[in-house]
Parts: C-alpha cells; sequence; structure tokens
C-alpha cells in the first residue's frame, strides 16, 4: 500500500512542476515574477517531502471505511451545507450578501466573467473585480469588447490593481468569452442557461468557454441552479468540482483513497446520484476553513464525529 502511495505522490509532483511549465510559459514578459515562482515550486516540493515524512512514520489505515462511514460523511457534508448559521464559517463574512455578488447576480454577462476570472484568488476578491472592470471600461457590453484591440484590453486588464491572477491571459479570454456568446448564444449570456437545460449540458456549455474546466464549469452550474435560481431538467449532472479543498476533504475523511479526479467524481455520485453537487460547497468550505494543508483545525471541524481522521490511530 505504501508504494502504491509513493508512486501517486510522485505522479503527483511531477504534474505540479509540468502545470508550473505551462503556467509560466503562458506569461508575457512583464508578467513573469521569479519571485513568485522560485517560492511556488520550493512550496510544492516542500508538501511532497512532508507528505512522504508522514507516510514513513504514521500507523497506516489498514483497509478503506466501510460504505455506512461514507454515508454518515455525506449526511454531516449535507448537514452543514443545509445550515446557513454554521459557527465558524470559512469565509470572512458571507461575500453572496455583498454588493459585488449582487452586481454579478443579476448581470449574467458579469456572471461569466467571474466563472472566467475565478482561477488563483479567493471568490471573494475575484468578484470585487467586475465593478471594477466596469468603472474601467465604461460599459460592460459584449458587443464592443468583443470588437476591442487585444492591446487596448490587456492594458486595462494590467491596470493597478490588476484584473485576475493572470490579467494578459484573461483578458482574451473574456475577449472571447463575448465572441462566443454573440456567435453561440445570439449576444445574451442568459441564453446559456435560460432554456431549462440538463444539468450535465449546461456544465458542458460552461467547458466550452476559454478558461473554464471541470472545475469552474461545475462550480458555476452548481451555484446557478442552487443559489440562483436557474432551472434545470435535473441536478443528476451536477459534480462537486475538483478543487484543492474539495480533494483535500475528500481524502482526509476516506471518501477516496487517492487525488484522482475520476475517483472523486464518483464517489460524489454513488453517495448523492440525484445531486453530486450537493456535496461540493460544504467540502470546499470545510476544506478552506478548518482541513488546512497544514494545521487542521480537528476539534471544531464539522465533520470531527465522522472522520477517520480522527477516529482511526492516525499521527498528525
Amino acid at each position: 500500500m505504501k508504494e502504491k502511495v509513493r508512486r501517486e505522490m510522485l505522479t503527483t509532483l511531477f504534474n505540479k512542476m509540468n502545470e508550473f511549465v505551462k503556467e509560466y510559459k503562458r506569461l508575457t514578459w512583464d508578467e513573469f515574477d521569479e519571485n513568485k515562482l522560485l517560492p511556488d515550486i520550493e512550496k510544492s516540493i516542500k508538501q511532497f517531502i512532508d507528505e512522504k515524512i508522514k507516510i514513513e512514520t504514521e500507523e497506516p489505515i489498514e483497509r478503506p471505511i466501510k460504505y455506512e462511514d461514507k454515508l454518515k460523511i455525506r449526511d454531516k457534508l449535507i448537514e452543514f451545507e443545509n445550515n446557513p448559521d454554521t459557527e465558524g464559517r470559512a469565509t470572512d463574512g458571507d461575500f453572496k450578501s455583498d454588493k459585488a455578488y449582487d452586481f454579478v447576480a443579476r448581470d449574467p454577462l458579469a456572471f461569466v466573467f467571474v466563472t472566467i476570472l475565478e482561477q488563483g484568488w479567493k471568490s471573494e476578491r475575484v468578484w470585487e473585480t467586475l465593478p471594477k472592470l466596469k468603472k474601467r471600461l465604461g460599459h460592460l457590453d459584449i458587443n464592443k469588447i468583443s470588437k476591442m484591440n487585444d492591446e487596448d484590453l490587456i492594458k486595462i486588464f494590467n491596470h493597478e490593481p490588476k484584473i485576475g491572477r493572470y490579467p494578459s491571459k484573461m483578458a482574451l479570454w473574456i475577449k472571447n468569452a463575448c465572441k462566443l456568446i454573440i456567435s453561440k448564444y445570439q449576444g445574451n449570456a442568459e441564453n446559456i442557461w435560460n432554456d431549462t437545460p440538463k444539468s450535465s449540458d449546461l456544465q458542458n456549455r460552461f467547458e466550452e468557454f476559454e478558461g473554464i474546466g471541470q472545475k469552474k464549469a461545475s462550480m458555476a452550474t452548481n451555484m446557478l441552479i442552487k443559489d440562483l435560481g436557474v432551472k434545470s431538467k435535473d441536478t443528476i449532472g451536477i459534480d462537486v468540482s475538483y478543487d484543492i479543498n474539495v480533494r483535500r476533504v475528500f481524502l482526509r475523511t476516506g471518501l477516496v483513497e487517492y487525488d484522482n479526479m475520476n475517483e472523486i467524481l464518483n464517489i460524489a455520485r454513488a453517495l448523492k446520484p440525484d445531486h453530486p453537487g450537493l456535496l461540493d460547497q460544504s467540502a470546499w468550505m470545510i476544506g478552506r476553513g478548518w482541513c488546512h494543508s497544514n494545521n487542521p483545525n480537528h476539534d471544531t471541524c464539522p465533520l470531527k464525529e465522522v472522520c477517520p481522521k480522527l477516529n482511526k490511530n492516525v499521527k498528525d
């Protein structure tokens, strides 16, 4: 078992290094920051070494947790999801009540833009950028943005404070999104979801946009249907997001044995077949607020009663 885990860890490390290379190859000369690159790589290597030490020193869990125990974890995640007054929520306040949230929730195009830009920053920070972008442009006119000169749009995104973690790249993603909405959705972003689509179709539509992968597409689909009241034919096609916080919770609770997207998606589908994505936000919030990569807060974690990381004799 340990040897298999070691191989999985090495694969994850190598994949992470490749991600760094690909990510930094996309940057312009002005965006490249060696002072950030080196700490990012060092952090990944340190995490790898820390995990290696843990595997070599901790007492292993002899067998996967029972399925009925996984159902208890599922129930706790849903309980947390359904309790808006849960003490110690992960975010600093509920950004859904902020003006930025109201602005994006009322504007379908802004919602698409937020989905594209939500990468590398906390959600609250990304949502705050949309009113700023509108102020800089003087509008959020899809036709005008689609016809803008690339250099002019990139300059607007790079003006301090910058719009997005990777402003030059994201500026072009936004422009291409406008072109796609014009060509496929009659210039109206709301047409992406206003035909009561199947949830899987809606997620696939988001994945057609440059800069949106499985993680962002599932988050957007989940939020539209669960939080913003968009109608769909079903919820069966809404998956959890392959997000680092969700992955950490699924791994540490024993819902999955390895950090693999298909394994995580499949267990969520098995545990909640009518709406797998219902486990997403609660896992994300617990991962962000309690189940940290270092020094997790076990004592107040909403899953402490059912988490095998606590109940089994594993050294932290």
